[in-house]
């Protein structure tokens, strides 16, 4: 079960599954949005997995093409932006108040990925369709078959939008993945730019499964 480090309530790890997939709590479909990650964000993305994975062309990477975040705090919601900003400000230094409000904004709709990582790693972009045709079966027998289709993928990773401030010096986004049953975890990751490297300066964990 996903176990949260926030109060929370725990959930089944399908429902998991579906969730992280994007369905059926996407707040606004692909359909309603055209807006896509641009070229300062995959710049990120990739600073993001050469240093969290081994990024190397056996390393297969199953990302859903689209962006969301599934973290019961930072759902993208008007009423709560302001506690939503405040929070990730606090719990996240030094993010600043600029790179939470961008993160934030850029989050009210969902981006579709392409790829554009710029990796060794072999990239594979799913689509919400994807995923429910191959968890639509039990969970153990999902995992099975997203082995036997990806066999160095490991599990599926969900991203976000990336948040800047104003001098392009510090990066924010949600980074979570799934790799079984009990398996998993989200995370809010903040980057600072350091003589021209992007370098992950803090993390915050807000669940576990």
């Amino acid at each position: 079960m996903r176990r949260a480090l926030q109060t929370r309530k725990p959930i089944l790890s399908l429902a998991l599954v579906l969730t992280f997939a994007g369905y059926p709590t996407a707040q606004v479909s692909l359909a309603q949005s055209a807006t896509e990650a641009d070229a300062n964000e995959y710049v990120i993305y990739a600073a993001l997995y050469k240093q969290k994975r081994a990024d190397t062309p056996e390393q297969t990477l199953v990302i859903n093409e689209n962006t969301k975040i599934d973290d019961y705090f930072a759902e993208p919601v008007d009423a709560n932006r302001d506690k939503i900003i405040t929070r990730l400000v606090n719990e996240l230094p030094p993010v600043m108040k600029e790179t939470a409000e961008d993160f934030f904004e850029k989050n009210q709709k969902p981006a579709k990925l392409t790829d554009r990582f710029n990796l060794k790693a072999k990239v594979v972009l799913v689509s919400d369709g994807d995923l429910e045709h191959i968890f639509q079966a039990s969970l153990e027998d999902a995992w099975s078959a997203f082995a036997k289709k990806y066999p160095r993928a490991g599990g599926i990773d969900r991203l976000s939008r990336v948040g800047f401030n104003k001098d392009k010096t510090q990066a924010l986004l949600y980074y979570a993945y799934v790799c079984g049953g009990l398996c998993g975890q989200g995370q809010y990751v903040l980057l600072v730019n350091k003589q021209g490297e992007w370098k992950i300066e803090k993390q915050l964990v807000t669940w576990i499964s």
